[in-house]
């Protein structure tokens, strides 16, 4: 396979923040929006762009929310109200397809779940509190790599091969690898995951099993870490 044409994309900044999305942390992106260089609407705008640019290539994210535009501009309409913004208020994030969003159900990327009905995951009730943009779902090795003894990294049955965006060729490694090339090639500024086997957590992981509510979240046994922790009620895979 060749490498995706991405260097166009990249050069381009969201909004007039002059930030470069490859780059850009969240802390980068709260002070834009805090200076009202940039605003939620406009950042997820740009994001949900570059997915539907880059996403036929890489393979990163398996769907986008209906919800996120809608979200983002009640995020601009609470700071200029002047209500006291939560500490990831209009950041659009990815949230890893075993984790279960209201409307978007923790497929593990199995068709198997697409139909699933599922309350959303106590970790996804956490990010909007603290005011993120669910922006949508990312890829992931289907259940996790424990589809078979002989699973391949990053691909799933709903979501294809995810492709590493700084190297076709390479492995895209670990259960989360969708989560991964989203964040590595600014389709997001961040990714929520659940830790399964070996993975790296990106955001909004605690990974000892036992320490919270962990409903909603698609663990492959009942003694992996996941994000959020504890009870494994409405779990996918589990």
């Amino acid at each position: 396979m060749s490498e995706p044409s991405t260097s166009s994309q990249v050069s381009q900044t969201p909004g007039g923040s002059g930030l470069d999305p490859g780059a850009a942390t969240v802390a980068a992106l709260r002070q834009a929006l805090a200076d009202g260089a940039l605003t939620a609407a406009e950042l997820t705008a740009f994001y949900s762009s570059r997915i539907e640019r880059l996403n036929p290539v890489l393979h990163a994210v398996i769907s986008v929310s209906p919800q996120a535009a809608a979200e983002a501009r009640a995020s601009d309409e609470a700071r200029a109200r002047g209500a006291a913004p939560g500490p990831l208020a209009g950041i659009p994030v990815l949230i890893k397809d075993n984790i279960a969003v209201a409307g978007m159900p923790a497929t593990a990327g199995s068709p198997a779940l697409a139909e699933a009905d599922q309350d959303e995951a106590f970790l996804v009730t956490r990010l909007r509190e603290a005011g993120a943009v669910i922006l949508g779902k990312a890829n992931l090795s289907e259940w996790a790599n424990f589809r078979s003894s002989h699973s391949t990294s990053g691909w799933s049955t709903l979501g294809g091969q995810a492709v590493n965006p700084h190297g076709t060729g390479r492995n895209p490694s670990g259960s989360s690898s969708g989560s991964g090339r989203a964040s590595a090639s600014g389709k997001a500024s961040s990714s929520g995951n659940a830790p399964t086997s070996g993975n790296a957590p990106t955001l909004g992981n605690a990974p000892t099993s036992g320490n919270g509510p962990s409903s909603g979240n698609g663990p492959t046994s009942g003694n992996a870490p996941t994000s959020g922790n504890g009870p494994a009620s409405g779990k996918a895979g589990s």
